[in-house]
């Protein structure tokens, strides 16, 4: 996982490794670190996956995949995502379509069982 970015809403860490927000949206309610690592809150920008933790995710997503017994999504379900995909900030054109934060795009838009980082598919 990348570090996280700076956020001036995120405070202590728990014991279950969850750090307390004071986000608008959240306001003391503790969130795991994937949570707080995707935060959209408007006040920050996100870091950028590198092109080596989106190969680590790809990987990841592969493995579960397998795991998962190799579903595949359907075309209905694959246009969906990629519909969605195609209005996020975070899709980027100068990468054939790659979700900046984390990679997905191209294959993992068929992988039946995926979900979005960012919980928009």
């Amino acid at each position: 996982m990348t570090p996280l970015h700076l956020c001036r809403h995120r405070k202590e860490q728990n014991e279950r490794g969850e750090y307390r927000c004071e986000s608008p949206k959240v306001i003391g309610k503790y969130v795991p670190e994937d949570i707080c690592q995707y935060c959209r809150c408007p006040d920050h920008e996100l870091n950028p996956a590198t092109w080596a933790e989106k190969a680590a995710n790809l990987a990841k997503a592969i493995v579960d995949h397998v795991a998962a017994g190799l579903p595949r999504a359907s075309q209905e379900e694959h246009d969906r995502r990629l519909s969605i995909c195609k209005t996020c900030e975070h899709y980027d054109l100068n990468t054939c379509g790659l979700c900046k934060l984390c990679g997905c795009g191209g294959l993992k838009l068929w992988l039946g069982e995926q979900i979005c980082p960012m919980k928009k598919w």
